[in-house]
């Protein structure tokens, strides 16, 4: 689970019983990573694990120490898989393209994912990466023209390492391969509002696996 929004303490005065919840519905094993920096809260980003089996071990984190503490990443190892659970940072669309914050992120997961690979073959990448795969995978019909097309700048950039981990790590987007027919189903993110400074939908949530 992604942008669990929580800390450890918040979450067990919410849901004091929820291991033994989940352990009702056969999911014996939790595990709960949350945001550390002061400025942002305890309600920024966070992940969690939930598992009917014991992972053989869990790793947070990519090894860099400023982006670990958002808590947007684990890494997840059975004895016949590894999942790889990633939840990106977004970028504010702009003139200037990418941050470097971001293009850091997905140069680090590029990297792990690789290093994954090469220790266990059967590893999957899931989560809110923040990008939207394909052109079609986007609804920008209502936008205003000048922000419209800020936006499809940036995605393009982000598509641009999107498409590179996916290459050199032979990945494979599992929906789209399951659903090659665009639809606007497919859409994970839908505004919630009027505006027309965003996409009116877009899928940005993305499972993906060995080739």
């Amino acid at each position: 689970l992604w942008e669990v929004k929580c800390d450890g303490p918040s979450l067990q005065s919410f849901r004091p019983n929820l291991r033994g919840e989940l352990s009702e519905l056969g999911y014996n094993y939790v595990y709960h990573y949350w945001c550390t920096i002061p400025r942002q809260g305890k309600g920024y980003s966070g992940c969690m694990v939930i598992s009917r089996d014991k992972p053989t071990s869990i790793q947070p984190g990519l090894g860099v120490r400023r982006l670990d503490k958002e808590a947007r990443f684990v890494t997840v190892r059975y004895e016949d898989t590894t999942v790889v659970g990633s939840y990106s940072p977004c970028c504010t669309p702009s003139a200037e393209g990418l941050s470097q914050r971001r293009v850091e992120f997905e140069t680090k997961l590029r990297s792990h994912l690789k290093t994954e690979l090469a220790q266990q073959p059967r590893t999957m990448c899931i989560g809110d990466l923040n990008v939207v795969p394909e052109l079609h995978d986007v609804d920008t019909s209502d936008m205003k023209e000048e922000r419209k097309a800020i936006t499809l700048k940036c995605q393009a950039e982000e598509r641009k390492y999107y498409k590179r981990t996916m290459t050199e790590c032979a990945l494979v987007d599992a929906y789209r391969e399951k659903h090659p027919d665009p639809q606007p189903s497919d859409a994970t993110w839908k505004r919630r509002t009027n505006t027309k400074e965003f996409p009116k939908s877009s899928r940005i949530d993305v499972c993906s696996y060995p080739r």
